[in-house]
């Protein structure tokens, strides 16, 4: 037994961090060198400062996982393919873009092959990590953790040199948008616009005060019941998994949350979002039309409504409302005469 814990990564004297049986190319060191790296003697060293890697302990179970996760090699075919595996174990896998503790579905060689799911924690998986991730104590440094070793992973891609098309970079993951951040860690759009504006202020010191940004203005969404069914703004398609008109998942991101209310307040806020599918502790962001549902215990399936849909409505009672209200005063009309 003694010997077989010897072989833990916790226990073992190399200084990076993988699966105990993995091969040593998925090994992710615990240092990384900020500054430029150098070879001098057939040896690369860091012109730089040398930092850890992880916010962490570097050997222990979250970056275990990333570490099995973000392996370099398993990226996806140019149409989003990926290749499976003879044992049903190793089959299932699909191209996902890891960004911020979030995973979405990716169409690209720069994407990465993981199993959504499987009945085992021994077989690294998306729901797992988004577990991992979403603990009480250690989510935040898990989530951190796993960001560093996603940006590792596309480090070792490029250091190739002969696959760049399967770099995944902040320009490649915000699809024409403008795009900020490192890799595994990127904002767009309008994010980048306003963390431009913050970098250009003054210091903020005693003497030059830096005036705090104006808060973002509140989303109305109105309060719900964590087990409530009807939901604002959303229409219930049925209890099981979201499908489109293909029969197919569609794109869509995952989240972990802490309950379907979370979800929805997601899916409000973006306008890409048309519709979401809960499952206890994951939110799937649905960014294609739904049509039907599948059969999957636990799991329900929401439509979004659209906007000008519910105008409509709300014209079409207020048309109904108006002509009442002026037979009434003519009735009153009448009996005052």
């Amino acid at each position: 037994m003694l010997a077989r814990r010897l072989q833990w990564p916790r226990f073992s004297k190399a200084d990076c961090v993988k699966q105990a049986r993995a091969h040593q190319a998925q090994c992710i060191p615990c240092k990384k060198c900020v500054g430029r790296e150098v070879t001098y003697q057939g040896e690369s060293q860091c012109d730089g400062e040398v930092v850890n890697r992880f916010v962490g302990n570097c050997k222990r179970d979250a970056t275990v996982l990333a570490s099995q996760l973000f392996t370099p090699w398993h990226f996806c075919t140019a149409d989003g393919g990926c290749p499976q595996g003879r044992r049903q174990k190793f089959r299932g896998r699909v191209c996902w873009v890891f960004n911020k503790g979030t995973f979405a579905r990716f169409s690209g060689p720069a994407g990465v092959c993981i199993k959504e799911h499987w009945r085992s924690r021994h077989i690294p998986t998306v729901r797992y990590a988004l577990a991992n991730m979403q603990h009480g104590v250690n989510g935040g440094k898990n989530t951190a953790d796993f960001v560093a070793a996603y940006q590792w992973s596309m480090e070792q891609r490029k250091s190739w040199g002969d696959r760049p098309e399967t770099v995944m970079t902040c320009q490649l993951f915000c699809m024409g948008q403008q795009a900020c951040g490192k890799v595994g860690d990127c904002s767009c759009g309008q994010e980048c616009v306003r963390m431009s504006a913050l970098a250009l202020m003054p210091p903020n010191d005693h003497r030059n005060p830096r005036p705090a940004p104006a808060p973002a203005p509140p989303v109305q969404i109105p309060d719900q019941k964590e087990n409530s069914t009807e939901l604002a703004g959303f229409r219930k398609l049925g209890d099981g998994a979201c499908l489109t008109e293909n029969n197919e998942t569609g794109t869509l991101a995952l989240v972990a949350v802490a309950n379907l209310d979370a979800c929805q307040r997601l899916c409000a806020i973006e306008g890409a979002c048309l519709a979401i599918e809960f499952r206890l502790g994951v939110c799937e962001l649905h960014t294609e039309e739904v049509y039907a549902i599948a059969n999957r215990s636990s799991t329900i399936c929401f439509h979004k409504d659209d906007k000008e849909d519910r105008e409509r409505a709300e014209l079409s009672s207020a048309e109904h409302y108006f002509p009442h209200m002026i037979l009434l005063q003519m009735l009153l009309n009448l009996h005052v005469q």
